[in-house]
């Protein structure tokens, strides 16, 4: 798949989905496919592709490629079917499942936060409030805080690998409780629209985050 970067180039890199140079402060520029190739990045910064492993012609170039240390060839050249992440001294290589598959049947890759597939629905899966209370300490702050929301949707997420819940949802109507608050690094993903308002406490725990995280990217 070559269309964040146009029509294909010689000397573009097989199976990248796309690519991204980072600056020391974490500034993001999408890469052109030559540079790419070349794993160039700016001083003090870093760099990330990402690859569709599917393709053969990719997993060939993995093999040969001078640039990647031998942690990172047997991370992403693996035959596993779990999701996992290796760090060296010069590189973090990892597989995720990334996949949203549409009302045809059909998928597409997406980023690759977290493991697992969405898969759309032709009528609603989920309509209403929630409450929310929090298991552990999240972007939002320390646990048991409590927070109304609503949802709504028409999609629904199948998980493939093991994630942490950040959070427990009850249904206002039935009363039905599950898990929820997806964590996977940094991210904390839901299905939740937050109303602020009904706890500022989390508000001001994800500028505190925020705030957090920019200051050990100095």
């Amino acid at each position: 798949m070559n269309a964040p970067f146009g029509p294909p180039r010689p000397n573009e890199l097989p199976g990248l989905l796309w690519g991204f140079g980072f600056d020391r402060l974490g500034q993001p520029e999408a890469l052109d496919p030559e540079l790419a190739a070349a794993f160039s990045a700016k001083p003090g910064g870093w760099v990330w592709l990402h690859f569709d492993l599917v393709d053969q012609r990719c997993q060939s170039w993995l093999s040969a490629a001078s640039q990647l240390g031998s942690a990172a060839k047997a991370t992403l050249l693996s035959t596993g079917d779990h999701q996992h992440f290796r760090i060296s001294p010069d590189s973090l290589a990892g597989v995720l499942a990334d996949t949203i598959r549409t009302l045809d049947g059909n998928s597409h890759p997406m980023v690759g936060i977290l493991p697992g597939e969405v898969e759309m629905r032709d009528r609603l899966v989920a309509l209403g409030y929630v409450e929310v209370e929090t298991q552990g300490t999240t972007l939002l702050g320390g646990p048991g805080l409590r927070f109304r929301g609503h949802q709504f949707r028409y999609s629904e997420l199948r998980l493939t690998g093991e994630v942490d819940h950040g959070y427990t949802v009850r249904r206002r109507r039935g009363g039905e409780v599950v898990r929820e608050g997806f964590r996977a690094g940094s991210a904390l993903a839901s299905y939740v629209h937050a109303h602020w308002a009904s706890n500022p406490l989390i508000a001001r725990g994800l500028v505190a985050a925020c705030v957090e995280h920019r200051g050990r990217q100095r």
